[in-house]
């Protein structure tokens, strides 16, 4: 019985956490805070960036469709439509002079973020005439981290070869 008594005492006492637990869980949790928190910003710019990918596709589909029609690609926006902007791409232009296989779409990225800011998204369009198709690379000027990186494998000169 005497056993029991103490033992009872014992497990009154102990109740809630020690001041040394406490810091260890507070600790745990600013270590796991410390690793999400940049990764969850990287996510948020990669999303956004998503967002301009999606308005140069749009583009890239209007400038195949003129090419397919009259044969030639446009410098002019206006021709397919006008210069497409939204709430993180600022300015869109195109730009055909170096080869008329192609034509590049360039879009300036803001209120995105730092490291995203002011940085260009850049598409081309690419006509083979050999089999008469065509065929969209990527171009940036930002780390890769905020490329989606469904776009990583379709980059300029690593996959995707402009025709001379």
């Amino acid at each position: 019985m005497e056993v029991l008594k103490v033992l009872k005492k014992r497990v009154k006492a102990k109740k809630g956490f020690t001041l040394i637990e406490l810091m260890i869980v507070v600790a745990i949790l600013g270590i796991l805070a410390a690793i999400a928190i940049p990764t969850y910003m990287d996510y948020t710019k990669r999303a956004k960036v998503s967002e301009a990918v999606s308005l140069l596709s749009g583009v890239a589909n209007a400038m195949a469709e003129y090419h397919s029609s009259l044969g030639v690609f446009t410098n002019n926006l206006s021709d397919i439509g006008g210069n497409k902007t939204s709430r993180y791409v600022t300015n869109m232009s195109a730009d055909n002079t170096t080869n008329s296989n192609y034509v590049i779409i360039n879009a300036t990225l803001d209120k995105i973020g730092p490291g995203v800011n002011g940085h260009w998204l850049a598409l081309y369009v690419i006509y083979r005439s050999a089999n008469e198709t065509y065929e969209k690379c990527w171009s940036w000027n930002m780390s890769n981290k905020y490329v989606p990186s469904s776009l990583r494998d379709k980059q300029v000169n690593s996959t995707c070869n402009l025709p001379t």
